[in-house]
């Protein structure tokens, strides 16, 4: 039984995201495909215990697709990234959605081992399609996690039943 709880994400949370997301993403603006994430209208779902936020999640919903755009856990190993996307495959039922969706880079290997071992497949690699984002936010490195240089956009998706 996980020792925090998961709430919709309220605009109350926004400092504490955008200080996220500049920690671990490389601040804002922050792209998809070369496409800039509004995060002004992104939803979102946040774990937190009694000391505070332990993680977050923030998705889009488009048709019949849900796109996960950040899933960040504060406390690894403590189920909180997978309590946050059973509560969005949740969400993701109650609005029709027929499939999960997202993107990560080529260096992130822990994420692509989490969504593979939760049944996601790697629809695509999209080749240096980071280069945009690099240029507007100096303050991304090229280098990525483990020593991997940061170039490409993998996606993923997961067919719902």
């Amino acid at each position: 039984m996980p020792d925090f709880e998961i709430r919709p994400l309220t605009s109350d949370d926004q400092v504490w995201l955008r200080e996220m997301i500049q920690k671990h993403f490389g601040g804002l603006p922050m792209f998809v495909l070369g496409i800039e994430v509004d995060f002004e209208a992104i939803e979102g779902l946040v774990a937190e215990d009694s000391k505070g936020p332990l993680g977050s999640l923030t998705y889009r919903i488009e048709g019949d697709r849900m796109e996960i755009v950040t899933l960040h856990s504060e406390a690894e190993r403590r189920g909180v990234g997978t309590c946050l996307m059973d509560r969005m495959r949740e969400i993701a039922a109650d609005n029709g959605c027929k499939r999960l969706h997202l993107v990560t880079t080529n260096d992130n290997l822990q994420a692509l081992g989490f969504y593979q071992r939760r049944g996601w497949r790697m629809t695509a690699v999209h080749p240096d399609s980071l280069k945009k984002e690099i240029s507007v936010k100096p303050q991304m490195e090229d280098m990525g996690l483990n020593g991997i240089p940061i170039l490409d956009e993998i996606e993923l998706e997961l067919k719902l039943d």
